[in-house]
């Protein structure tokens, strides 16, 4: 399978998978040096005539926090630009290269921020990288594409609709997918996931728990990317502190790169809900607790990380859904 520029946009709706297809976004940035964190997730799925789009984003900085859970309608068009209301993302480049551009607006009181997303590498088609690792359809046969992709980013960030803007700059990761998804299906078991980026590679490792019997070893996956391009892992390690988060983390690459980085600081931690909402009763939700931090690596370059561990619970899909920052 090949990625392909368009695949950055809403798929068209495929009539036999409707039910179940979804297009993702999940983009988080981290500006430590003004203590800035956006986070945002933007679903689109197919319902009858019209696509039924949801937007999820959290804002923080200086211990200020702003959030918002919004839904709108999407309809297929040539349009390079798709959201909701008060959150947007502009495709200003598709390739999946470091030309990679795109241009994100919100408005979550009281916070208004536009920011420059770019490619720092390559990015990794999970797909390829972790065959028969994703859920499949079993109607169809349809496999869930999936995308990650270390990030950098300039913008503006306004508090108060201040005339005088915060100027950001930091680094981040992006993740994107499309096809068969079920949230509750997919993680009912929950999953890990650790990420970190320095100015000369990036990397990542996940792992998701794939059965009832603990016995049963889980599903893992992971990459290193650098200016010579991209490669999947033959092998990691996830070492934690006694509070549950990162302290270590390495990665073998298939083609001999090596990476490895260890925690400076941890910053601030990001509780974001992912569920699909059916109803107005309890379901299964799925809460990620997303920690970011400091890292450095063995040669002394220092970067930044994120460490996502999702669990699942019972909860009101509205009254569940709270997003908070600590």
């Amino acid at each position: 399978m090949t990625l392909l520029p368009r695949d950055e946009f809403p798929h068209p709706r495929p009539d036999d998978t409707a039910g179940h297809w979804k297009d993702t976004w999940w983009l988080i940035c981290r500006d430590s040096d003004n203590d800035v964190t956006i986070q945002a997730h933007l679903e689109v799925a197919p319902q009858d005539a019209e696509s039924v789009v949801r937007s999820s984003v959290v804002v923080r900085h200086h211990g200020v926090e702003g959030s918002r859970m919004e839904y709108g309608t999407y309809s297929d068009t040539d349009s390079d630009i798709f959201g909701t209301d008060n959150f947007t993302i502009e495709v200003a480049d598709a390739r999946w290269t470091v030309d990679k551009h795109l241009i994100l607006r919100g408005n979550v009181e009281p916070f208004d921020f536009e920011i420059h997303l770019r490619g720092s590498f390559p990015a990794a088609d999970m797909t390829e990288i972790a065959p028969n690792w994703h859920p499949v359809d079993e109607k169809t046969g349809q496999e869930l594409r999936h995308v990650q992709q270390a990030m950098k980013f300039t913008g503006a960030l306004r508090v108060d609709g201040s005339a005088t803007a915060i100027e950001i700059d930091g680094l981040g990761i992006r993740d994107r997918s499309w096809g068969w998804r079920v949230s509750q299906a997919m993680h009912r078991y929950g999953w890990q996931g650790a990420f970190f980026q320095t100015p000369e590679y990036a990397g990542s490792l996940s792992l998701m728990n794939v059965a009832d019997d603990p016995a049963v070893p889980g599903n893992a996956s992971g990459w290193i990317a650098d200016a010579n391009g991209l490669q999947g892992c033959s092998g990691g390690e996830m070492v934690t502190d006694a509070t549950g988060r990162i302290a270590r983390l390495s990665l073998e690459g298939v083609d001999g790169v090596a990476a490895a980085v260890t925690t400076t600081a941890q910053e601030v931690a990001v509780y974001f809900p992912f569920h699909d909402i059916e109803g107005d009763e309890d379901q299964m939700v799925i809460g990620t607790v997303e920690h970011h931090m400091t890292i450095v690596d063995d040669r002394d370059a220092a970067g930044w990380g994120l460490y996502s561990v999702a669990r699942p619970y019972r909860s009101h899909p509205m009254r569940g859904a709270n997003f908070r920052t600590v």
